[in-house]
């Protein structure tokens, strides 16, 4: 087993090395096992069961000697019907020739020697012969009435023969196959012997490695851990000088390496340890001289602190008014905005009013016109009135004098008219410079409302600003007296420093004496003055896959 492999590479190769040979023990025995089962398969289907066929044409053969006998005493019967009677047998000798047939070719495609296949082929010929030559001859005898024919050709020198050469062809197959049988069990006899012997060499094998493997394990474990087991012993009694031989890769040679690290570590830490107590000793008196001095700079900023405290406390005050102005300024701009949004209202109801009067003004000038038109037809019908009233002479003086007050009315409307539509137009021009300045005047006003609204926003940032500022001094105010609070603390605690500090002066002294209970072993230490840090090597990565943590 490798030296450089750990103790859970070298159990795991152990486990494998019982496993392979697990493993090879079933294989061998599953293979042997595999094999008699296909010899055994092999057996019956070769011997046993072509046995069974054979027995079957034995039978066949003589049931069909039986058939052509009861057919011959059969049709010796006066009252027989011996054409019947050779049709029902030659049916049977039908029937009983194809099971020969199909159990001859079961036996035949079973064995595969040249003497037995010579064998079955020639009892084969000789069935069809006595079938053809004897059974058929027998049945013809017996249809055409020849009894004595008939019985001489069954008890016949031919047929004697013919059954003969069956009935030894059938021994001689019986024979072949139970030699046959014996030798193949006889192979399988050799095959489990050697199969058990194989298998008993197998497993005193698997025995030996498995017992060399258990004495190399513990070999390899019990010694380090023995000597592990002094070193800790040495540990506990104080002697640090501790040397350990064990150097493997695996895991007891990474703890081995390891209680080596601790014990060259202590060593290196309580000597630092005793050199750190002397410096912890001449610090604590400089820790005490440090105490006091700040002790004393604390109360002076004590001091300072309140004052700011004061200061900022007056300039919260002057902040929170002026959030209060800004806050009372923003509801006067809203004030404003709305009046102003009001006034442009009302200016668009204006402007749509003297659209209206724009409208009617039009309307009035069309009326005017219409009454101008009337007034020139009046004229004109005043005038044909006189011009009728001149023609009638005397009894027409009435009527022109009618006709011309008719005229002098139509005239005087008509220069109205014109006055009137004068005066309109007069109304419609001052109406759209109207229109114009109402429509400036609202723009204006809109404007107004803009400028008002951006100074609203304007003051509403200065108010959120104003009181974000008012926050934060009241949190810088909470902040300078927590910082205060902690002057002051720090004062007390510079004080408690300076009581500790002797105390810390004995607890050194203490310290020297603990370390001086234990065996240091003697080398070079490095300078443990505050030049270097005290190295205790709890994180170097040991060999292996360990790491050391105290």
């Amino acid at each position: 087993m490798g030296m450089h492999l750990n103790m859970r590479g070298k159990l795991i190769l152990s486990f494998l090395l019982l496993a392979v040979v697990a493993a090879v023990v079933g294989a061998v025995g599953t293979r042997y096992i595999v094999k008699m089962q296909a010899l055994g398969a092999d057996l019956y289907e070769r011997f046993t069961a072509t046995m069974n066929d054979m027995s079957a044409i034995s039978d066949g053969f003589y049931k069909q000697k039986i058939l052509l006998r009861e057919l011959y005493l059969n049709a010796l019967r006066p009252e027989a019907n011996r054409n019947a009677l050779v049709a029902d047998a030659k049916q049977e000798m039908a029937g009983l020739e194809e099971g020969l047939i199909m159990s001859h070719a079961t036996v035949e495609a079973a064995v595969d020697d040249e003497g037995t296949l010579k064998i079955l082929a020639d009892m084969r010929t000789d069935i069809d012969r006595f079938g053809t030559e004897v059974g058929e001859e027998v049945a013809d005898l017996i249809a055409a009435g020849n009894m004595e024919g008939a019985y001489n050709v069954l008890t016949g020198t031919k047929a004697v023969e013919i059954e003969n050469k069956i009935a030894e062809a059938i021994d001689l197959l019986f024979a072949q196959r139970e030699m046959s049988a014996q030798k193949q069990a006889e192979t399988n006899a050799r095959l489990a012997a050697a199969a058990t012997t194989t298998m008993s060499i197998i497993i005193a094998a698997g025995f030996v490695v498995a017992a060399l493997l258990g004495l190399l394990l513990s070999r390899f474990i019990s010694r380090p851990v023995k000597e592990m087991v002094v070193a800790a012993q040495q540990f506990a009694e104080g002697d640090l000088n501790v040397e350990l031989t064990k150097k493997a890769k695996d895991e007891i040679g990474v703890l081995a390496e390891a209680l080596r690290t601790v014990s060259d570590n202590m060593s290196d830490v309580l000597a630092d340890i005793r050199k750190a107590a002397d410096q912890v000793a001449a610090g604590a008196a400089q820790l005490a001289a440090t105490s006091s001095s700040l002790s004393a700079g604390a109360m002076q900023q004590a001091g300072s602190i309140e004052e700011i405290t004061a200061a900022l406390r007056q300039i919260e005050v002057k902040t929170g008014q002026n959030a209060k102005n800004a806050n009372t300024a923003g509801g006067l701009v809203e004030v404003v905005s709305i009046n102003a949004t009001k006034g442009t209202d009302c200016m668009q109801k204006m402007l749509r009013a003297m659209d209206e009067i724009n409208v009617s003004a039009a309307d009035i000038a069309n009326v005017i016109k219409l009454i101008d038109e009337i007034s020139f037809q009046t004229n004109l019908l005043a005038l044909n009135a006189a011009v009728e009233a001149a023609r009638a002479g005397q009894h027409g003086k009435g009527f022109a004098v009618v006709a011309e007050e008719v005229r002098n009315l139509a005239t005087r409307s008509s220069k109205a008219a014109k006055n009137t539509t004068e005066l309109i137009g007069q109304a419609l021009q001052k109406i759209g410079d109207g229109i114009r300045t109402a429509g400036e005047t609202a723009e204006a006003l809109e404007d107004i409302v803009k400028s008002i609204e951006s100074l609203t926003a304007i003051i509403n940032d200065f108010i959120v600003a104003s009181n974000e500022q008012a926050a934060g001094i009241e949190q810088i105010t909470k902040a300078i007296v927590q910082v205060a609070e902690v002057v002051h603390a720090t004062s007390a605690a510079a004080e408690q420093g300076a009581a500790a500090s002797e105390e810390l002066a004995g607890q050194a002294d203490l310290l020297k004496e603990m370390v001086g209970r234990f065996k240091l072993k003697k080398k070079i230490l490095p300078d443990a003055g505050g030049k270097e840090p005290l190295q205790t090597g709890c994180e170097e990565e040991l060999p292996g896959d360990a790491v050391l943590e105290i």
